[in-house]
């Protein structure tokens, strides 16, 4: 699978971020985990002031989803890994080799797989989370 560029991937969560402010019901709510999520593992590429100046964001409010990241069990509230991820945008006819990653606890798995082989990937999964 080809690896998206590091601004396609911004593009797009700009693209995702504009489309979830549209649509949201009221002026005061709350960035959504998973695009929070997102937001966040830009910062591995770019600064907070470029992520804030892209996305309209308050630096403040980055270093508190930050935080909650990654002290997870700390008492104030964290941010939660989403329980469903929409793959389907990954499932095309030109991608011929697949590989997700499972996080579990402190436990992880990956699976890499040829397009023909995604069949038999549901049954591993749930398997390896029954396990667990």
């Amino acid at each position: 699978m080809k690896r998206e560029s590091k601004v396609a991937q911004r593009d797009n969560l700009l693209i995702k971020v504009a489309a979830w402010r549209a649509s949201k019901k009221t002026t005061r709510s709350r960035i959504p985990d998973c695009l929070w999520l997102e937001i966040l593992n830009l910062l591995n590429h770019y600064s907070i002031k470029e992520i804030c100046r892209d996305f309209n964001l308050r630096p403040g409010n980055v270093e508190k989803a930050k935080e909650k990241l990654e002290n997870p069990y700390s008492k104030k509230e964290s941010i939660k890994t989403p329980s469903f991820v929409d793959i389907s945008e990954l499932l095309s006819p030109e991608n011929e080799r697949y590989e997700i990653e499972m996080k579990l606890h402190s436990k992880s798995l990956t699976f890499s797989s040829s397009s023909s082989g995604l069949e038999s990937l549901l049954p591993r999964l749930l398997t390896w989370m029954n396990e667990q």
